[in-house]
């Protein structure tokens, strides 16, 4: 007689652990999530094998970070993407010295949605800046002549413009995918150039220009990179 009223109070105690065990974990359960990206192009070209073509990438921004609200699917995306390189050569009669130092920016509000089971479709405006700088030193030696070429380009580029992105779901953490961006930029250009001359060791001529312009830009960016993304 006393057994069915212990096993009907189990009952209820494992159902009453049972519900308030949910209830912590809606209680807990994230509110925002985030998205880190990175431009893996070759990687998943050799790992899914997308064929032999070698299309360039005009797409800058090499790392992304998404803070996204999971309700509802707004949140802030930020790019970026920095080149810093040098290249000397020297064939004996040519010297050459180059220097690029390059860095892109943006930043701006983003919503997601849902296309499929495995597929998001993301849409952003960004605010976008990039400068970038350029140094090139060539020397060329004939015997007794010398010729000197020293150029100096810096640029700096703002605006901003809508991105569409789509990404697919291939685990709970790992998506892949991929963006096209129309930004409109406003710019500033200046640029600074000197060549010398120098017969038998003495400056035989020297000549300087600099320049300074503005302009704008209007470009599109074709989804021709892909994205290896994981979701924290």
């Amino acid at each position: 007689m006393i057994k069915k009223p212990l096993i009907v109070l189990s009952i209820l105690l494992s159902s009453i652990s049972i519900y308030a065990q949910r209830k912590i974990d809606s209680t807990h359960r994230k509110k925002v999530i985030h998205l880190v990206s990175l431009q893996s192009n070759a990687l998943l070209k050799q790992i899914f094998n997308f064929g032999n073509s070698n299309i360039p990438s005009s797409n800058p921004y090499l790392l992304n970070y998404s803070l996204m609200h999971v309700k509802s699917k707004w949140g802030f995306d930020f790019g970026s993407g920095y080149t810093r390189s040098s290249f000397f050569e020297n064939d004996g009669n040519n010297k050459t010295e180059k220097y690029i130092n390059d860095i892109f920016l943006r930043l701006g509000p983003q919503k997601t949605m849902r296309f499929s089971k495995n597929a998001f479709v993301s849409i952003a405006l960004h605010g976008v800046f990039e400068k970038l700088y350029n140094k090139t030193n060539t020397e060329t030696n004939f015997s007794s002549q010398v010729s000197i070429v020293d150029t100096k380009t810096s640029t700096m580029k703002y605006g901003g413009g809508p991105t569409l992105g789509i990404r697919y779901r291939l685990s709970p953490r790992i998506f892949v995918g991929t963006e096209a961006s129309y930004y409109f930029k406003l710019g500033k250009n200046d640029s600074w150039f000197k060549s010398t001359t120098i017969f038998n060791g003495q400056v035989f001529d020297s000549v300087t220009t600099t320049s300074k312009n503005d302009f704008s830009d209007l470009s599109l960016n074709l989804p021709t990179v892909l994205y290896l993304t994981l979701r924290f």
